[in-house]
């Protein structure tokens, strides 16, 4: 029963974590574009900041309730009723969270720069209008 439950936790914390890239981040379209056709993508670095800030502050927030649940654990174990946490499902949620939030920040960055890159070189290839002509 409370292996079942641990599993249980264990998914839920992963799909309510990481993914903002995935979700928010529009790619852009494969070049080359014709010119004159908008290029719809997301410029904005604000999904894979968030990202980042996830892949740092999962580890720190995540060995450290990792460490209080081992020590828990240690006390437990003295106590005249025994139990044993498991204190293992914290550490695999912690690593597994912050890969999901990593990957999904190197994806935002990576699609983000293809967009700037491919809007930038449209605008220099578009012709400029002539002041006075």
């Amino acid at each position: 029963m409370r292996d079942k439950c641990a599993r249980s936790l264990l998914a839920a914390v992963l799909a309510a974590t990481g993914g903002c890239s995935f979700v928010a981040v529009r790619r852009p379209p494969p070049p080359p574009v014709p010119p004159g056709v908008p290029i719809e993508c997301t410029q904005s670095r604000a999904a894979p900041v968030l990202d980042t800030v996830g892949a740092v502050a999962t580890p720190l927030v995540g060995l450290g309730t990792w460490g209080l649940c081992t020590y828990l654990s240690a006390m437990q174990s003295w106590s005249s009723n025994p139990t044993r946490l498991n204190c293992g499902t914290v550490l695999w949620g912690t690593i597994l969270s912050t890969a999901a939030y990593t990957g999904s920040a190197v994806y935002g960055y990576h699609y983000t720069g293809d967009c700037r890159r491919l809007i930038g070189e449209s605008r220099v290839s578009m012709p400029q209008p002539r002041p006075g002509g």
